[in-house]
């Protein structure tokens, strides 16, 4: 079955991003294992204890940047007749689907990190942000008040291929 002509399809590329997590990620993992493997047998009860929590917490900050790096390689938009569909890539653990008819407006933006939020590249992405690096990016208005803003190249033309808000449901 062939797509509708009014389906758009963007990307947003993070990979720079996500490969300094990636190698943070690594280093974490790599610390973790000199404490466990090197300190740990070399020192006393209490210290060996300190150096098993480091290494946890170590493990724990690894395992938290190297899934934050497989959902934020890519995020990839889709646009067709009946919903806009947000997806990241390779990891689909953030996918968001808007009806059409639920979205009052639509406009380009300079997408970055939430305002305010110093370790936006260690925690999980709010629920109405796909941003995976600094640039252009596209911003729904929801009718419920809310916004969803996603990185994407060629914010443009998503919003020329969107057309009017809230005609979708007026085409049924």
């Amino acid at each position: 079955m062939a797509e509708p002509a009014s389906t758009w399809h963007g990307t947003a590329d993070g990979a720079r991003t996500a490969g300094l997590l990636l190698i943070g990620a690594l280093a974490l993992a790599a610390t973790a294992m000199v404490l466990v493997g090197a300190v740990v047998p070399r020192v006393g009860v209490p210290t060996s204890a300190y150096a098993i929590t480091v290494a946890v917490l170590a493990l724990y900050a690894a395992a938290t940047l190297a899934l934050r790096t497989l959902t934020s390689w890519r995020v990839l938009v889709r646009i067709d007749a009946h919903a806009v569909r947000v997806r990241s890539w390779p990891l689909p653990l953030y996918t968001r689907t808007v009806p059409r008819a639920a979205v009052d407006a639509v406009s380009t933006v300079d997408a970055g990190p939430a305002p305010g939020d110093p370790l936006w590249w260690l925690l999980p992405p709010q629920e109405t942000r796909h941003v995976v690096r600094r640039g252009p990016g596209l911003r729904l208005l929801l009718g419920t008040g809310r916004t969803l803003t996603v990185s994407v190249d060629g914010p443009e033309q998503a919003v020329a291929a969107f057309g009017e808000p809230g005609t979708a449901a007026a085409q049924r």
